[in-house]
């Protein structure tokens, strides 16, 4: 009897591992395992949460909740083994990997903490009208180059007087980096981040004025272009409403075919693409959605 129910025991455990590696009762088997996010760069003690993707054979896919997860670096991040939960320490690379239990299959991602190097707050140069909310963001550049959101992560502040301009600053909390203009006049809106080594900081200058935008303008309305070298400075004017007042925002900028050209989301400075063609090059206010565009042809 004691032999009937040791065997009844053995056959439940290979049942469930059959289970786990057939993707808990799902049609195929599984072939493979992605790892997300995958390879990226961050500063020092950024936290990760990592997921692990199993792939099946008849093209189905799941999260694998059963991983196990393991760092090539400790040194350099430590991962939580059952959660895939990950704090970068020190400079330097690692692997993650994410184990199935159940099979031999693992998926990795490679981890490189790098360290920062300088702060862009975006928008650039904004303009608002009093009573407006607007999330600003701070992006990290890194010393090789890899770039980081780090809007939840810096320490937010207005300056020189909290009475134009106030901005959340909870660090991973949501709503960090959300400005109020309360008032005319300009307002410096800083971002302060800190690695292992340094403070930086990174900053833009809002305008709060009484009147709001009206119009946008592109400069010039179309453009020809010639492969491969090919480039083209578009610059933006605006128009408040009393229609003499200049603007004093910025834009961003995009085009709706990167491939015939693409442009610098900041400066409108366009570069030809990889083929000859027509893009729309539009300017965007950030703040109030309203936008101008303009025509790009690229040719032989």
């Amino acid at each position: 009897m004691k032999m009937l129910k040791f065997f009844l025991f053995v056959v439940v455990l290979i049942t469930i591992a059959a289970i786990g590696f057939s993707s808990c009762g799902k049609g195929g088997t599984l072939t493979s395992i992605t790892v997300t996010p995958g390879d990226i760069t961050v500063i020092p003690g950024t936290s990760l949460q990592y997921q692990a993707q199993g792939h099946l054979s008849d093209n189905a896919a799941y999260f694998l909740s059963t991983a196990i997860w393991s760092s090539s670096t400790p040194s350099v991040a430590t991962i939580e083994p059952t959660t895939g939960y990950v704090l970068s320490a020190a400079t330097g690379t690692t692997l993650i990997t994410a184990s199935d239990p159940y099979s031999n299959f693992t998926g990795t991602a490679l981890l490189t903490v790098d360290l920062l190097s300088s702060v862009t707050v975006t928008p650039t140069l904004p303009s608002m009208t009093p009573g407006l909310t607007h999330q600003f963001t701070a992006t990290g550049i890194l010393a090789h180059g890899a770039t980081q959101d780090l809007t939840s992560r810096v320490t937010w502040t207005t300056s020189p007087d909290i009475t134009i301009a106030t901005v959340v600053s909870t660090p991973g909390v949501a709503g960090t980096g959300v400005v109020t203009s309360l008032a005319t006049g300009t307002a410096i809106i800083q971002a302060i981040a800190t690695d292992l080594t340094s403070t930086i900081v990174g900053s833009t200058m809002l305008t709060v004025t009484s009147l709001p935008l009206s119009s946008l303008a592109i400069n010039p309305s179309a453009a020809i272009i010639s492969l491969p070298t090919g480039t083209q400075q578009f610059t933006v004017t605006g128009k408040l409403t009393d229609g003499t007042t200049p603007w004093q925002g910025s834009a961003v900028w995009s085009s709706s075919n990167t491939a015939v050209a693409t442009i610098d989301i900041n400066s409108g400075l366009a570069t030809a693409g990889t083929t000859t063609g027509v893009t729309t090059i539009t300017a965007t206010d950030p703040i109030t959605s309203l936008a101008s565009s303009a025509t790009l042809t690229v040719q032989l």
